[in-house]
């Protein structure tokens, strides 16, 4: 913001009060827009500038608008210009609503994070959006084809504290092509992960998003495992039981996963923190088209673990196997009669 500068429009004084709107890349977004005839404004009562989407090329979403407060410092009454300002300089500050979840968008990290996804049925024969459902603060899914089948999980970490960035796991419990796009409405730094058709992937991205090089209050995953729950997870009509045992490589530490069902047919379990989802499972009911049940998880840690599926009807058992330091995505779809 700033007196003057532009040429003034008809009926307006020189010394008025001009703000523009740039991206995040410093490039401008709009032509200067007149907050205030003259200069005038105190602190308790700034002018007001509304820019739809600015300072991220848009990533607030359509609608989402960033206002910016401005005011002149040092006039009659008005506070005491900061440090370092002219008694009549120009102060200003921008607010951003941050993200407003809605049919197509997951917002995380209390609003700061914005996710979409885009996918692409077998043979290019249709396109959608993914519809999204928070499962805690930093975790959350798309489903693609109904409410009951999630597709894709994500979280975002603040990592911070420990390499300065922002950190992007996802696990994938579905084969067909998707994008996933993850942007930062603070600073309009974005990230955009590709799944090719035929392939499911899990991924701990830990470079993902820019951020402070330290910050106060980062969370990091705790190193001591949570008390187990005594129960196991019930999926698909209750017709199977999932448990989870880990041991944690980096920590040397060993405990159960704690299930908690998303759906009928999905759920997820935590190893260390309530709030941090690591693993994803899900049991479809593919009889109609190979008399199979099948068993789809994706992860979002790259711990050792063992996820023990029971048929409760037969007792039969199946156990999958994942290394340390391996992020896996895998369907198995001839995993019980």
């Amino acid at each position: 913001a700033w007196h003057g500068v532009a040429a003034p429009a008809a009926g307006t004084a020189p010394s008025s009060i001009y703000a523009r709107s740039f991206t995040a890349a410093g490039v401008a977004a709009g032509d200067p827009v007149v907050l205030a005839p003259a200069a005038g404004h105190s602190r308790e009562e700034p002018a007001l500038a509304r820019f739809a989407g600015a300072g991220g090329g848009g990533n607030g979403g359509a609608g989402a608008q960033t206002v910016v407060a401005v005011w002149q410092e040092g006039r009659a009454g008005a506070p005491v210009a900061p440090q370092g300002c002219f008694s009549a300089g120009i102060a200003a500050r921008r607010f951003s609503p941050g993200c407003v979840p809605d049919a197509g968008r997951l917002c995380l990290g209390d609003g700061r994070f914005e996710l979409s996804s885009v996918w692409t049925a077998p043979g290019n024969v249709g396109q959608g959006q993914g519809r999204p459902q928070a499962v805690t603060r930093d975790t959350g899914y798309f489903w693609f084809f109904g409410p009951e089948n999630v597709e894709l999980m994500v979280k975002v970490l603040d990592g911070r504290a420990v390499n300065g960035k922002f950190w992007v796991f996802y696990g994938s419990l579905s084969n067909v092509a998707w994008t996933l796009r993850v942007a930062d409405l603070q600073t309009g730094a974005e990230k955009v992960y590709s799944n090719p058709a035929g392939q499911l992937a899990s991924r701990g991205d830990t470079a993902a998003l820019p951020g402070a090089a330290t910050a106060a209050g980062a969370v990091t995953p705790a190193a001591a495992p949570l008390s187990p729950v005594p129960s196991a997870l019930l999926l698909s009509a209750e017709r199977f039981a999932v448990e989870v045992t880990f041991h944690d490589p980096f920590n040397d530490v060993a405990g159960s996963g704690v299930g908690t069902r998303l759906t009928d047919d999905s759920g997820y379990f935590t190893f260390f923190s309530p709030s941090n989802v690591e693993l994803v499972v899900k049991i479809l009911d593919g009889r109609a088209v190979n008399g199979k049940f099948w068993v789809f998880y994706g992860a979002l840690t790259n711990v050792e673990y063992d996820i023990k599926v029971t048929q409760l009807l037969t007792g039969i058992e199946k156990t999958y196997h994942n290394p340390p330091f391996q992020f896996r995505s895998i369907a198995d779809t001839s995993a019980f009669n």
